[in-house]
Order: structure tokens, then C-alpha cells, then sequence
């Protein structure tokens, strides 16, 4: 049996390697632009005034998605740790179960029990993996749509400046709005033209970016972190009323992982569905909660979105904790953080 432990550990070995072992990441470094005058005789101070103040705000646009990304860039090293984490906690309970089995493995029900055993812990690995795949895919789309947002500033920046000095000129949509295709939520973009003719554009693109990422930089995190309590509570018991931290109802895991996030939420099913504020179902993002089982008016059960088809949740009786593709049927989407 001890060839059959190393292969196993071996293969655990191999998803743990997967994880990055150390590193932070990197960030985007703004600095306020300078813009000087022109000389006070000169027949261009109104054009140069017009065009150092679109420039003002175009910088103010883009310190906004600085802030995005270096947001996104810290979640996805954090996703990776929490994966280090997870996946060295396996590996290592993999290799103390097979120490105590060992002694008990001359007889058939030994073997089996180690086998048992073994398949668990693999198992368990798999969830990890699919996990945190599941999540960074999340992540690549959310630094695709940052990508295209610059390059819209950018180009709102110059229409801005050079057709009109303000005077309203915008920018083609680019084919993102409607049924055109592309990434989901893009067409929002099409906005940035119009902001950087105001004069407050950083607020404007707070609400721009808020629509794709939340409300603001801590809520996403305290979501973020909410995800990465319930998903370290994967393989638990369910248990109708239970509230963790060992074992957990459907509504008892959202309320425990939200709980160590540091925000506070009502016990059932029936009052989560009027908590925090509606999200459509093209819109869901890590942490919102996902209302479902609907009978007689009202849901029955609730699950967590790891990812916008992906969720975490305490599904019965028959079964523990686990990592579900998104429900169908009638789904009400509530963002609590």
C-alpha cells in the first residue's frame, strides 16, 4: 500500500504546484498631471486652457480604473493564496489520514477504508482546482473589460480635446451596446465620452465602474471574502438550522460567510430575498446571493455566486457542501456587499 500512497501523494503534489507558493501583486502607480499654462499674451490661453482642463479629466477617468484594476489584480493574488491554502490543507490531511490507516491495512476492510479515504482527499483537490478555475476565469473577464475601458478613455479623451474643446463631441460606440456581441456589460462604455465633457468625470466613472464591479472597493472585497469563507467550508455536513462553523443549512453557510466578512445578515431565505439591492441575472458577480426553489411566492433556498455560473452552496440533507453550476428557473439576485 505504500506505492499506492505515494501515487496519490504525488498527484496531490501536482495540483498544489499549480498554486503559486509566494508573490503579490503588481499595482499601477498614478501621479496628478501638471499642466501649465499658457503665457498670459498669448491668443492660445482659451484653446490651451480647454485642452489642459480635458486632459484634467481624462486623468481623473483613468485614476478610477487604476483603482479597478489594481483591485481586480489584488483579488486574483488572493485568490491564489486562499487555492495555496486550500490545496496544502488537503495534501497534508491526505497524508495524516494514511498514517492512521496504515496499521489497519493487512485486512480488506483496512484497504478499503484507505481507498475510501484516498478518493475523498482526491476529490476534494478536484473542488479546489475547479474552484479557483472558476474564479480566475471571473477575474481575466473583469481585467478584459478594464482593458477596454482605457482604451475607450483614451479615445474619448481625444474626441474630447480636438473636436469642439468640450463642446459635446463623442465618440462611436464601438459595436458594444445591444445585441452586437463582445463582452457583457461593455456597451456601459459607450458612456465615457459624455463624462470626460464634464466637469466632475471621476465620480462619473466611480458610477460607471461601480455598475460592473459593486458599489465600491470595500464591498467587493467583503464579498470577495465571504466567497473564500463558504468555499473553505466545502465538504461540510449540511444540517437543517445549523449555522456553522462545522456544519450549515443553506441559509446558515451565506449568513456565517458573510458574518466573518464583517457584514451582518438576516437568518432565512425569506428575508435575504429583501436584503441589499436587486442584480439581474447578466450582471452577477462573486458574493451576490442567488435566491431559488421558488414555492408559493417564496424561495426555499439560497446559494452563493462564486462566479456568473458558478456558485457555493449548502444544497440537503444528502449532501455536503459543494461548488454548483448556477440553478434554473426563477432566480432573484440580491448584492449584499
Amino acid at each position: 500500500m505504500g506505492a499506492y500512497i505515494a501515487q496519490v501523494d504525488r498527484v496531490l503534489a501536482a495540483a498544489q504546484g499549480v498554486f503559486p507558493a509566494a508573490g503579490g501583486p503588481g499595482s499601477i502607480q498614478s501621479q496628478g498631471p501638471g499642466v501649465p499654462a499658457a503665457p498670459p499674451d498669448s491668443a492660445l490661453s482659451t484653446g490651451a486652457g480647454n485642452a489642459g482642463d480635458g486632459y484634467k479629466r481624462t486623468w481623473g477617468t483613468v485614476t478610477g480604473l487604476d483603482a479597478q484594476t489594481n483591485g481586480t489584480s489584488a483579488a486574483g493574488a488572493a485568490e491564489g493564496q486562499n487555492g495555496r491554502a486550500g490545496a496544502t490543507g488537503v495534501r497534508q490531511s491526505a497524508a495524516s489520514a494514511a498514517a492512521a490507516i496504515a496499521p489497519a491495512t493487512g485486512s480488506p476492510a483496512g484497504v478499503k477504508t484507505l481507498v475510501t479515504n484516498m478518493d475523498d482527499r482526491l476529490a476534494a483537490m478536484q473542488r479546489q482546482l475547479d474552484s479557483t478555475r472558476a474564479q480566475n476565469q471571473l477575474l481575466a473577464t473583469r481585467m478584459r473589460q478594464m482593458a477596454m475601458a482605457y482604451r475607450q478613455a483614451g479615445q474619448a479623451s481625444q474626441a474630447g480635446m480636438f473636436r469642439g474643446m468640450g463642446g459635446g463631441g463623442g465618440m462611436p460606440s464601438m459595436g458594444m451596446g445591444g445585441g452586437s456581441g463582445g463582452l457583457p456589460g461593455m456597451g456601459m462604455f459607450s458612456k465615457l465620452p459624455g463624462m470626460l465633457n464634464g466637469q466632475n468625470s471621476r465620480n462619473a466613472t466611480d458610477q460607471l465602474t461601480s455598475d460592473l464591479f459593486g458599489r465600491d472597493g470595500n464591498g467587493s472585497d467583503r464579498a470577495n471574502r465571504a466567497v473564500a469563507f463558504a468555499k473553505s467550508k466545502l465538504g461540510a455536513p449540511y444540517v437543517w438550522g445549523a449555522t456553522g462553523p462545522n456544519a450549515f443549512d443553506c441559509s446558515g453557510l451565506t449568513q456565517w460567510a458573510y458574518g466573518k466578512a464583517g457584514v451582518s445578515l438576516p437568518r432565512t431565505t425569506y428575508d435575504l430575498v429583501h436584503t441589499g439591492t436587486p442584480v439581474s441575472r447578466a450582471n452577477i458577480r462573486a458574493g451576490d446571493l442567488i435566491l431559488c426553489n421558488w414555492q408559493n411566492g417564496r424561495p426555499e433556498h439560497v446559494v452563493m455566486a462564486v462566479s456568473p455560473n458558478m456558485v457555493v452552496e449548502a444544497p440537503n440533507r444528502h449532501e455536503r457542501v459543494k461548488l454548483s453550476s448556477l440553478p434554473s428557473g426563477h432566480l432573484e439576485i440580491r448584492r449584499v456587499a
